[in-house]
């Protein structure tokens, strides 16, 4: 996508199913649409915005395509007038993710105290650890995997309350009650295709689920794009105006920017 935007003319216009990071170099003819996370992160910032939380701490892994994602999601929720009070990041090939959520919750400065408190006093006190209280939310990468184990250790950590908000990575896209019975109570964002039994390409899936039983599953958001890109194609250059300006797919519902990226609003959902 890159090597196409940087082209000085295309014979003919082009959909791309990825997003390039320079939008500003894309000519006229270059229409990006994909699945981006940084759009899931910024319906999150929106979607705690309109539940009124105001104060955010941020879950997420070590990676470069989290480092992305939290930038997309800190953006958003600082515009809205959002506060952040705290970011830890967490190994992904670990199960144990104690120390981040201890460090993330100021645990860990509340056994500090107790630890000086000790010394000064020269004998054992009883103690139980308090977590900081003024978080509204917690805002959490992670796939189902991760999510099955930070979720409960969250809750050991004394933070069962607080609200957990994240995105689609979150759901394996089948319900599994047994398995996420430890999701109880998180909310994520998702697209139309995997939550709405009701829209406009059902007989789609079904065929697709009919033919291919096992890839209807593992690429089902990657099926839910071809389907809306295929739908979109036709109406390439009016898309963005008066007809397509609002486009509700199986992806999302569907806008276009000034610089012919497509973006996604998402549905909600909970476990």
């Amino acid at each position: 996508v890159q090597a196409l935007a940087q082209l000085p003319e295309l014979a003919a216009p082009v959909l791309a199913l990825n997003h390039i990071d320079s939008p500003e170099l894309a000519g006229t003819a270059l229409f990006q649409f994909g699945l981006a996370p940084e759009d899931e992160a910024r319906e999150v910032a929106r979607r705690a915005w309109l539940e009124g939380y105001t104060r955010a701490a941020i879950l997420v892994p070590e990676s470069d395509w989290s480092d992305r994602v939290t930038a997309a999601f800190t953006d958003q929720w600082l515009q809205l007038g959002g506060y952040i009070l705290e970011q830890q990041r967490y190994n992904p090939a670990e199960a144990d993710h104690g120390p981040a959520i201890t460090a993330l919750l100021n645990l860990d400065s509340s056994q500090l105290r107790k630890t000086r408190l000790v010394r000064q006093l020269g004998r054992t006190l009883e103690f139980e650890p308090r977590r900081r209280q003024d978080i509204d939310f917690i805002f959490l990468l992670a796939t189902p995997e991760q999510a099955r184990l930070i979720r409960p250790q969250l809750k050991f950590y004394r933070a069962s309350s607080v609200p957990v908000l994240s995105t689609s990575h979150v759901y394996s896209g089948q319900i599994d009650s047994e398995r996420d019975s430890d999701l109880d109570g998180l909310q994520f964002c998702d697209m139309p295709w995997l939550l709405d039994e009701n829209g406009n390409w059902q007989h789609l899936r079904n065929a697709l689920t009919a033919r291919r039983p096992a890839q209807s599953v593992r690429y089902a958001r990657l099926q839910a794009l071809g389907i809306d890109a295929w739908r979109i194609t036709p109406y390439l250059d009016q898309l963005g105006g008066s007809m397509f300006g609002n486009y509700h797919g199986s992806t999302g519902n569907l806008q276009v920017d000034a610089a012919q990226q497509v973006h996604r609003t998402l549905q909600w959902a909970h476990f």
